[in-house]
C-alpha cells in the first residue's frame, strides 16, 4: 500500500515466478481484510474481483498462462494508482460519525465499570427484541422447558438429508405471541442473542411433543417434506430453556422488580 497526497490507494504486488500462490495469499488476504479495509483502500472491490478471476484463472490454465495474468494484474495496479480517490472515498461526513462513535466507545470503556459495562449490553440487547420476543422471555423466565421439533427429510441412509423446518414450538401458544408462524424465527433469533439455548429431548415434555406435532407449521413441514422424499420425515426433538445470560438479562429488565436494573 503506498500514500498519496494522505490517501491510501491499494497496489497489489505478484511475483511471475510464483503467481498461483501469489494470488491465493493476496486473496486470503484482501478476505481477511474484510470491510473495514474496504472503506479505507479506494477500488478494493475491483482488486478482489480481479484476484478472484485470477485465481480461477491460474487453476484453470496452469503456469504456462502466468505472464499474461501478471500483466493483467499489473494493468489494474497501474489503473488503482492513476484513479481519483475522490471517486472511492467515502463522504467527509459518514467518516467523521464513524470515528466519532467508536471515540465515544473506547472513551466510554477507560471509565466504565462493570455494572455500566452490563448496562451497555443488556440495553443493546433491548434494542433488538421485539414484543413477541419479549413475551417468550418472559414465559421461560421462570425456568421451564418448552419441546421444539425441527422437520427434516430422511437421507437414503436413514439420517437427516435437508431441513424443512427449524425451531417450532409451543413455547409460542404459552406466551400469548400475536405471530404464532413467526415463532421458529423468534426462536432463532433469541438463539443468536444468547438469551436462550437448546437442549436434549426432555422426556417429561412427552404430551407436549404429541400436541406440537398437531401444530399447523409443523404439520404443513411434514407435508413438504413427504413430497421432496419417499421416506417418512424425521421429527427431532429438542427442548428450550432460558441460558444464563437470559437469566441474568431477566434480572436486570424484569418490570415486575423495578430495583433489579440498579443491582450491580
Amino acid at each position: 500500500m503506498a500514500q498519496d497526497d494522505g490517501t491510501s490507494r491499494a497496489v497489489i504486488v505478484l511475483p511471475v515466478g510464483d503467481l498461483a500462490v501469489g494470488v491465493q495469499r493476496a486473496v486470503r488476504w484482501v478476505a481477511r481484510s474484510g470491510w473495514g479495509l474496504g472503506q479505507r483502500l479506494p477500488g478494493i472491490g475491483l482488486v478482489e474481483r480481479e484476484l478472484r478471476r485470477v485465481e480461477r484463472g491460474a487453476q484453470r490454465i496452469g503456469r504456462t498462462a502466468a505472464h499474461q495474468l501478471a500483466r493483467r494484474m499489473a494493468a489494474v495496479n497501474r489503473n488503482l494508482a492513476e484513479s481519483d480517490p475522490a471517486k472511492h472515498a467515502m463522504p467527509d461526513g459518514q467518516a467523521d460519525s464513524l470515528r466519532a462513535g467508536m471515540a465515544e466507545l473506547l472513551n466510554r470503556a477507560v471509565d466504565s465499570s462493570a455494572a455500566a459495562s452490563r448496562h451497555y449490553l443488556y440495553a443493546s440487547i433491548l434494542a433488538r427484541l421485539v414484543p413477541d420476543e419479549a413475551r417468550i422471555l418472559a414465559a421461560l423466565s421462570d425456568g421451564p422447558a418448552f419441546p421444539v421439533i425441527d422437520v427434516a427429510t430422511r437421507g437414503a441412509m436413514g439420517g437427516t438429508n435437508r431441513v424443512v423446518l427449524r425451531n417450532a414450538s409451543t413455547v409460542g401458544k404459552s406466551a400469548g405471541v400475536t405471530l404464532n408462524d413467526s415463532v421458529p424465527t423468534y426462536v432463532a433469533r433469541l438463539l443468536d442473542l444468547g438469551l436462550v439455548e437448546l437442549g436434549d429431548e426432555d422426556s417429561s415434555l412427552d404430551m407436549e411433543y404429541d400436541v406440537l406435532l398437531t401444530d399447523a407449521l409443523v404439520q404443513d413441514a411434514d407435508r413438504r417434506a413427504r413430497a421432496a422424499g419417499r421416506l417418512a420425515p424425521r421429527m427431532i426433538r429438542r427442548s428450550l430453556r432460558i441460558s444464563e445470560l437470559g437469566k441474568d438479562f431477566w434480572t436486570a429488565c424484569d418490570p415486575s422488580d423495578p430495583s433489579a436494573a440498579d443491582q450491580p
